[in-house]
């Protein structure tokens, strides 16, 4: 399941159902959400990308960009630096 929402608007979207065509530029020459989730231009922000990543590369040759991965910043902001591991959303929102 892939969120995107703007100032205003919340998209979900079921990319197992989309599959590959989910990705593809559209008809009407839109860039389809391979152009949205490639852009540098549009921020995104995800807790712990590693394996959204990996998917969305290997599954539908998508390369995150723009993106920030808000376990790196919990980690920086809230962990001690002697705890080598990074914590899940759940311990975090603790």
């Amino acid at each position: 399941l892939l969120q995107v929402a703007t100032p205003v608007h919340t998209y979900l979207f079921d990319v197992c159902k989309l599959g590959a065509a989910g990705f593809a530029p559209s008809a009407g020459g839109g860039g389809g959400l391979k152009e949205l989730l490639e852009s540098e231009g549009v921020q995104k922000v995800i807790y712990d990308l590693r394996n959204d990543v990996d998917a969305l590369y290997f599954q539908f040759g998508v390369r995150l960009a723009g993106a920030v991965d808000m376990q790196i910043l919990y980690g920086y902001t809230h962990q001690d630096n002697t705890d080598p591991y990074l914590k899940g959303l759940g311990k975090a929102l603790e």
